[in-house]
């Protein structure tokens, strides 16, 4: 009979062992949940990020082959601007020039709006992956 309230007092103790596990672990819950939501603010901000990124790189990509085809015709209009021999073909030529000199200045300085946009986003990728790698880390402290 000793022996088995012997038996008895340890799967007591077990019992009252698991018990506080599972009151722990219950504890826990609200905060798992919060890293839960932590993770997945910071997993959407880094795709919005992302697809800025990829957005601007696009967008920077065509206007530099916008800024290519204008140069290239402003050269051209400088040839034909050399050809003309009568003042009224001088003045069509000189207002063609004109106008992809206008269109040049404004495509270079949407360009250097866009580099700084695109600068700007890479950035924040990278700091949106670091607090995607903090907040992943730490749930998984808590996950162990």
């Amino acid at each position: 009979m000793n022996h088995e309230i012997q038996t008895l007092l340890v799967l007591q103790d077990e019992d009252v062992a698991i018990h506080t596990i599972e009151s722990g672990m219950l504890a826990l819950q609200p905060r798992l949940t919060d890293l839960d939501r932590q993770r997945q603010v910071a997993a959407d901000a880094l795709s919005r990020a992302r697809t800025l990124v990829e957005s601007e790189e696009k967008r920077q990509h065509e206007m530099q082959t916008r800024l290519g085809e204008l140069k290239h015709s402003h050269e051209r209009n400088l040839s034909n601007l050399d050809a003309v021999k009568k003042p009224k073909e001088a003045a069509a030529a000189m207002l063609q020039l004109e106008v992809t000199r206008k269109q040049l200045g404004d495509l270079e300085s949407e360009l250097q709006s866009v580099a700084r946009r695109l600068t700007d986003a890479r950035a924040a990728v990278h700091v949106v992956t670091a607090s995607l790698v903090t907040a992943r880390r730490e749930r998984a402290l808590y996950s162990s």
